[in-house]
């Protein structure tokens, strides 16, 4: 592990820790700090906290993803892979905020633009399938998703 991997690591578990996390003010003085690291190492890092967290951590953080293209949300994607098997935790497993932050806040249809990666594998993909047809109605709003 590299001392840069070592001070994101610290710095997102500091963040966690703090109880002025969800305040605006308190990420508009780390933002700086955040820009140094890859949005796809910050959310493969916090894939192990609570959904709504990283949830929250991306409405907080646009400035982080504002510009991203697809080629970078895959990026992001594929860090996020291998996905954990739906439900044998939680539905509120951060392991697919990627999908319902493209689907539901974006407007993207995350699902389709997953499938069409073929460097996924077939794991991956059944399991986000499996996972998106128990959570789409009440989580992704399937409805009214736009494409790339």
């Amino acid at each position: 592990m590299t001392n840069k991997h070592q001070e994101m690591i610290n710095l997102l578990n500091n963040m966690y820790d703090n109880d002025s996390f969800f305040t605006l003010e308190y990420h508009v003085k780390l933002i700086d700090e955040l820009k140094k690291y890859e949005l796809a190492e910050i959310l493969a890092y916090q894939a192990k906290f609570d959904f709504q967290y990283v949830l929250s951590f991306l409405l907080l953080t646009p400035t982080l993803w504002i510009n991203k293209s697809v080629v970078d949300w895959i990026r992001i994607m594929s860090a996020l892979n291998p996905r954990p098997k739906p439900f044998t935790r939680d539905i509120k497993d951060a392991g697919y905020v990627d999908i319902h932050f493209l689907c539901k806040y974006m407007r993207v249809n995350a699902i389709e633009l997953f499938l069409q990666q073929e460097n996924f594998n077939n794991t991956d993909k059944k399991k986000l399938l499996l996972y998106s047809k128990k959570v789409s109605f009440f989580y992704l709003w399937m409805s009214w998703i736009l494409k790339f």
